[in-house]
């Protein structure tokens, strides 16, 4: 029979398979009891699964009726070493101290970024087993007993009377005064993070100086400590026992120290720490899952609206529906068949939409190619509108030399003599000559062009 804070512990045989575990017994029918239970059920429930934590394999309540009243039973693992005090009396080496040492803080400071204060870290409430996996130091330590633990999240108006007796009956055991914080011995304040790390400065103080008294000033209550190879675990007890609880190092500072390092230790912190890191992105993973489903919700929606559009249009289809289900309900087949009409309807509608839509693609291309035909034709006019100007400019020019080559041809036909007149009784040889020249300057259409005209100017006079 093992004891702890307020509740008889056993231990037995589980056959689940066939192992030793500890059972751990609260009397339903005592209101202390049941509110001990809540607690510690409410701490074990929040701080499991670490492993310098003392994690429950199982909570049953036993309502057999064998002549007691109703108890529950809370299932811990067995650690095969006891508490630390009872471990410590083997003489272990520095190393394997300091390692358990180790654990003990790093579940102390998991338990701080939970947000609860144990009040009672002492040696009886640290229990030791041989370690399952071979990573140097072969022990492994624990947190144990939350009866008295707190929630530093919750509003705390008065000090607990039981934690006071728990803490100061445990004066005169392993650790001594040690085991209690001043601020809490003499103010009577509530226990905080601050608290439990000057009593687990007493529990290394208990385990390194074995067998010396601490020294205590009544007026200052600083404490004094011994010489020790290790100066700076000296430095680091001086900061842990300090009376100033603002002044001394969270759990988490204390762990820098090097002496908390141990072989393998740190390969478990870390799988713990990765596990706990997967915890939080898997959460982030949860929250980012809900951000989606409300922005799926909200394209949902926004899909309806533009949906609504449509939904105008089914209206009047609708509208008929009601009509024909209020009318009679022993029509139904019929107003079925009708409905089935009107989607199919509704289907043509679709597709008569479709096909103007296609329509109106197809025309819009026929549109663009009567353009780009259109464009080139324009092109091809302004060529020949230009072409036609420049022979209509030409054809004026060639006119005015045609009439000035007459009016010269005139001229010199009063000179010329009987045998150079032409068929037509006209002066030929200068005509010709100014033909020939012509030909040679505007080429066959210049010279056809100003012959005609000279012919029209001949037959004019």
């Amino acid at each position: 029979m093992l004891h702890g804070g307020f509740e008889p512990v056993t231990n037995g045989l589980w056959p689940r398979p066939l192992q030793v575990v500890v059972l751990k017994k609260y009397k339903l029918s005592e209101p202390h009891s049941l509110r001990t239970l809540k607690k510690e059920l409410n701490a074990l429930v929040q701080l499991q699964h670490h492993p310098n934590i003392v994690s429950p394999n199982l909570f049953f309540v036993d309502d057999s009726g064998q002549g007691e009243l109703p108890a529950a039973y809370i299932e811990l693992p067995f650690y095969d070493q006891g508490d630390m005090e009872r471990w410590l009396a083997t003489s272990p080496g520095e190393s394997e101290v300091f390692f358990a040492l180790g654990d003990v803080l790093r579940g102390l400071d998991f338990m701080h970024t939970r947000g609860f204060v144990h009040c009672d870290v002492r040696a009886r409430n640290v229990l030791v087993r041989r370690a399952s996996s071979a990573d140097g130091a072969g022990w492994e330590a624990a947190l144990s007993d939350f009866d008295i633990s707190i929630d530093s999240g919750a509003r705390i108006t008065r000090f607990t009377t039981t934690s006071t007796f728990t803490t100061t009956k445990a004066f005169g055991g392993f650790e001594g005064i040690l085991t209690m914080a001043p601020e809490v011995r003499k103010r009577r304040v509530p226990c905080s993070r601050a608290s439990d790390c000057y009593s687990f400065g007493g529990l290394v103080f208990a385990s390194v100086f074995r067998g010396v008294e601490p020294e205590v000033d009544d007026q200052t209550d600083i404490v004094a400590i011994p010489p020790h190879r290790d100066e700076d675990l000296r430095r680091l007890l001086r900061e842990l026992l300090c009376p100033q609880h603002e002044q001394r190092p969270s759990a988490a500072e204390a762990l820098a120290h090097p002496a908390f390092a141990a072989p393998g230790q740190r390969v478990r912190e870390d799988a713990f720490r990765l596990a706990e890191q997967v915890d939080s992105e898997l959460m982030l993973l949860e929250e980012e899952r809900e951000g989606f489903s409300r922005e799926f919700v909200e394209q949902q929606r926004k899909l309806a609206e533009e949906n609504a559009k449509i939904e105008e249009d089914r209206g009047r289809l609708r509208r008929r529906d009601r009509e024909l289900e209020q009318r009679s309900r022993e029509h139904r087949e019929v107003a079925a068949e009708e409905r089935a009409e009107m989607q199919r309807e509704l289907k043509k509608l679709k597709e008569r939409k479709a096909e103007l839509k296609e329509r109106e693609r197809n025309m819009a291309r026929d549109h663009a190619s009567k353009e780009r035909q259109l464009s080139s034709k324009g092109k091809a006019l302004q060529e020949k509108e230009a072409k036609v100007q420049r022979h209509l400019e030409l054809i004026r020019i060639l006119f005015c030399l045609v009439v000035f080559r007459c009016a010269c041809a005139a001229a010199e036909d009063r000179f010329c003599t009987g045998q150079e007149r032409s068929c037509c009784g006209r002066p030929s040889v200068c005509l010709q000559r100014s033909l020939a020249l012509e030909r040679d300057q505007f080429g066959p259409v210049g010279a056809n062009t100003l012959t005609g005209a000279c012919q029209e100017g001949r037959s004019g006079q």
